[in-house]
């Protein structure tokens, strides 16, 4: 196998591939451009070939940041990533991949690969990464069935106590236009992302998901009451999972479990329209998100990071950072959030 980097040229090429093998959003050639247009990341999307056939790929980011020191991630702001293969080829060796990014290594604290989607890659890559001390699970919902199946089987009756309140509070839930409605959603992000102490994405990330993913790619869930907008979830979908990636609530509205309603509608939503499974995403072990999220009755399952460096983090930057975040929760104005959020968004790469 022959390892190169992708060029622009190759952007159908990758496509092709990666949508044979991933049902993932972010792995597809448009998530290169993305980080390297919103942050300025230097993007290796890496190519495996056998005989001028696309065996393998390996989209890699550079961070460089002079306060959280530089490193190569694959994806940043992603739940998923690391090598896909071909499975119809066998022999193929991740060493390869690796072996053409140790000049870049050289020059990075480390290499972190975010849990990978193919089996046969989780199997092999502990043979040349170091398994991560990152404590993430995801739950995933199976949607192949109607939803009042979903709703009678998986959702235990506390959880359905708690959409029939949202109901019975008067809040409705809808997919939105974009285009229309994002700057409502996106001040609900800002409050959400100020109240974890998170610094948030710019307006311009957002933009830019939509204009090169699409709108068949990315859609928006608003929840209103008496006409006003008082949460939504952005989502990515593929082409048989929905991925809800970001979250905004208004928290004077929060105690009308405005969330609860607003994923069972998206999953209501996704039943109708065939999807056959709903993946809450990365959530940190033992977290209130954590508990919000096992009471969906989805299967829960382990996201693993891999490692590769001289500096491997041995702890997850929410908990590195733990008093830094309060301090932004509880000091930081919004406007400064917004304003100041994006940068260090881009300088941690989570």
């Amino acid at each position: 196998m022959n390892v190169r980097v992708a060029n622009k040229n190759d952007k159908d090429y990758w496509n092709s591939f990666v949508t044979k093998h991933s049902d993932y959003p972010c792995f597809l050639y448009q998530w290169k451009r993305i980080l390297e247009r919103v942050y300025g990341y230097e993007c290796k999307f890496l190519i495996g070939e056998d005989q001028n056939e696309i065996v393998g790929v390996f989209p890699i980011s550079f961070i460089k940041s002079k306060i959280f020191g530089h490193r190569l991630c694959s994806l940043p702001f992603s739940d998923y990533g690391g090598p896909l293969l071909s499975p119809e080829k066998t022999g193929i060796s991740i060493d390869l991949f690796i072996d053409y990014l140790i000049p870049h290594l050289n020059k990075a604290d480390f290499l972190e690969v975010r849990t990978p989607m193919q089996t046969s890659v989780t199997n092999c890559l502990p043979n040349s990464l170091e398994l991560g001390n990152m404590k993430y699970v995801t739950f995933v919902i199976d949607l192949q069935k109607s939803f009042e199946e979903v709703w009678r089987h998986q959702f235990d009756k506390y959880l359905r106590n708690s959409i029939r309140k949202a109901i019975k509070n008067g809040i409705k839930v809808s997919e939105e236009n974009f285009e229309e409605k994002f700057s409502e959603f996106y001040t609900l992000y800002l409050m959400t992302m100020k109240k974890l102490g998170s610094p948030p994405h710019g307006k311009k990330f957002f933009r830019t998901c939509y204009e090169l993913l699409g709108e068949s790619r990315v859609k928006l869930f608003l929840a209103s009451i008496s006409g006003r907008t008082i949460g939504g979830v952005l989502t990515f979908l593929g082409k048989h999972i929905i991925y809800p990636v970001y979250e905004g609530i208004n928290p004077k509205f929060r105690n009308l479990n405005t969330a609860s309603l607003l994923f069972s509608r998206m999953m209501e939503w996704g039943c109708e329209k065939g999807y056959g499974s709903f993946d809450f995403g990365r959530t940190l072990l033992g977290s209130g998100v954590y508990l919000f999220k096992k009471q969906w009755g989805g299967t829960e399952k382990a996201l693993p990071y891999y490692y590769l460096g001289k500096k491997i983090p041995r702890q997850d930057p929410r908990e590195k950072y733990d008093r830094i975040s309060k301090i932004w929760s509880k000091v930081a104005p919004l406007s400064m959030t917004k304003i100041v959020g994006p940068f260090f968004k881009g300088e941690i790469g989570y």
